[in-house]
């Protein structure tokens, strides 16, 4: 969902400019961003209608910017509903809007993530070099899709560049020259009904690669006994790592 509160541990609000996707990977199978936007009757798909959010929710980012910028405090926002660089003309003109909208909010860190990252640099082309707070940011869920998406966000001008590999697949192995040029690491298992395995040795071995490349690693969920964890109370003590990207000058 969208709005002031989210669950998701490495972000403090959620906010999309339309809600609807279409699948383009495995990692899509079991969205569950599809899940929730079903029950409020919006559709995935190719030929879906796009449902445009309401207008009181496009005013929330400028109160929570106000509210960043009396606190001191940099607040960070995920684009949970869809993905904003899907390929559809239709989409254009709320793209436009909410480039604006991350502009006019400073004191918001935009965490663009998307599995299209060939559409970062074509669909922001106002932007030479981007704002300092709008990072970019691919889903990666096994080793295709790393070899596939990692190579075009590298070539997005954003002052944080980083990757998700929600839902992991697939053990990934990072080529080293890759993540020194990467800012951050999130990882997760699937998460729901229909999650697929995600054994603890895959999500080891990510975060070993990012400590010997000295990247910043989240670890945001694991499968542990059979379940869902966000407790990392319950999980191996060298899984207990949510570091954040340091700050750039």
């Amino acid at each position: 969902m969208m709005g002031e509160k989210t669950g998701i541990s490495y972000a403090d609000h959620t906010f999309s400019p339309w809600w609807g996707c279409a699948k383009v990977s495995l990692g899509c199978k079991n969205c569950s961003a599809e899940t929730v936007a079903k029950r409020l009757g919006v559709f995935w798909g190719p030929n879906a209608r796009r449902m445009p959010i309401a207008e009181s929710t496009w005013r929330q980012p400028l109160a929570w910017d106000r509210k960043a910028a009396r606190d001191g405090v940099r607040r960070r926002v995920l684009t949970s509903m869809c993905d904003v660089f899907e390929d559809r003309r239709d989409l254009d003109i709320f793209r436009m809007r909410f480039i604006t909208l991350m502009e006019r909010t400073p004191n918001l860190d935009w965490l663009l993530l998307t599995k299209r990252p060939e559409n970062m640099v074509p669909m922001t082309g106002c932007w030479k070099k981007w704002p300092d707070n709008v990072w970019a940011g691919a889903t990666v869920e096994n080793q295709e899709m790393a070899d596939l998406r990692i190579s075009p966000l590298l070539e997005v001008p954003a002052r944080m560049l980083f990757l998700s590999t929600e839902p992991l697949l697939n053990s990934i192995d990072f080529d080293g020259c890759w993540l020194a040029k990467l800012d951050w690491i999130v990882i997760g298992c699937e998460r729901g009904r229909y999650r697929r395995p995600c054994p603890l040795a895959w999500v080891e071995s990510i975060v070993a690669q990012c400590q010997t490349a000295a990247v910043p690693v989240f670890v945001k969920q694991l499968n542990i006994n059979g379940r869902v964890s966000y407790n990392p109370a319950e999980w191996p003590e060298n899984l207990r790592i949510m570091q954040y990207p340091q700050e750039k000058s």
